[in-house]
C-alpha cells in the first residue's frame, strides 16, 4: 500500500512537471514561427521560456451540479502565478500564449482545461533570470 502512494505522488509530480515543460514548448514554438516579431525580440523571449518561468499550477475537484445529480467532479487547475515575474515579461509570456492559442486546432483548444486564479506561487526567481525580467518585491 505504502508503494502504490509512492506511485501516486510521482505520477502526479511527473505531470505536473510535463505540463510547465508542454507550456513551455507551445510557447516557443508560437514565437520562433511568428514573421510579426523581430529577431531581437525573439532572442529576448528565449531567455524566459524556461520551465523556471512558467507559473506553476495545483489541481484540484470542482462538483459540478447539487448533491442530488450524479455528476463526477471535474479535474481544475489554479494558476499560482510568479509574483516576482516583471510587466515586461508577463506580456511577453501572454503574447506567446495567444499565438500559441490561435495556432491550435479546434480539438486541442476544446480539450485544453479552464484554469482559475489561485495563491501567488512562493518560488524564488532563478539565479540565472535576467535582470528586466524580474521585478523588485517590497
Amino acid at each position: 500500500m505504502v508503494l502504490a502512494g509512492k506511485l501516486d505522488k510521482s505520477k502526479k509530480r511527473q505531470r505536473k512537471v510535463q505540463r510547465k515543460h508542454n507550456k513551455a514548448h507551445s510557447r516557443m514554438n508560437a514565437y520562433t514561427s511568428s514573421t510579426a516579431i523581430t529577431a531581437e525580440e525573439k532572442n529576448e523571449a528565449t531567455k524566459i521560456l524556461t520551465v523556471d518561468f512558467m507559473s506553476s499550477e495545483e489541481t484540484g475537484q470542482e462538483t459540478a451540479g447539487s448533491d442530488n445529480e450524479r455528476v463526477p467532479p471535474a479535474t481544475i487547475f489554479k494558476l499560482r502565478p510568479l509574483p516576482w515575474r516583471s510587466d515586461r515579461a508577463n506580456s511577453i509570456i501572454a503574447s506567446m500564449d495567444r499565438k500559441a492559442q490561435r495556432r491550435s486546432s479546434d480539438r486541442a483548444k476544446e480539450m485544453c482545461r479552464k484554469r482559475y486564479n489561485g495563491d501567488p506561487s512562493t518560488r524564488q526567481p532563478p539565479p540565472s533570470a535576467p535582470a528586466w525580467a524580474v521585478k523588485e518585491l517590497s
